[in-house]
């Protein structure tokens, strides 16, 4: 999946001051998310790079060069897991285990997540659910 693929890119090189903190706790109907993927879009009004991270145990830290800018974004929460079922990605390579997203598109894909991120330490909780 795209967001794994660009989690392990979106820290910079270099110290920056102007990035803020974020962290937080993402649940799943109630329940500690035990491992996904954040990520944090900056919305058309905000200038900066795209950032993420790991949650953990349904806790997330973004801090340092990995943290935003302060302004507007677009949160996406990814969970993929295995389907059981196993295909080939390109002839003469060994098959592999197929991979699905687990959390619903509407915090993904298809967001309605969005913060504001202010200069300095920021909290925001995300409380996910599978129903509609």
């Amino acid at each position: 999946m795209v967001v794994f693929a660009a989690a392990g890119l979106l820290s910079g090189c270099g110290e920056n001051s102007d990035r803020s903190r974020v962290h937080g706790k993402v649940t799943l109907d109630g329940r500690p998310l035990p491992a996904a993927v954040i990520t944090f879009t900056p919305a058309s009004e905000t200038k900066g790079p795209l950032v993420g991270g790991q949650i953990e145990n349904g806790s997330y830290s973004l801090k340092g060069n990995s943290g935003p800018l302060p302004g507007s974004y677009h949160v996406l929460i990814s969970q993929s897991t295995e389907t059981g079922e196993m295909f080939t990605p390109f002839p003469g390579e060994a098959p592999t285990q197929r991979m699905e997203e687990s959390i619903p598109d509407r915090y993904n894909s298809k967001t309605i997540l969005q913060v504001d991120i202010e200069k300095g330490s920021n909290e925001h909780n995300f409380e996910l659910t599978t129903s509609k």
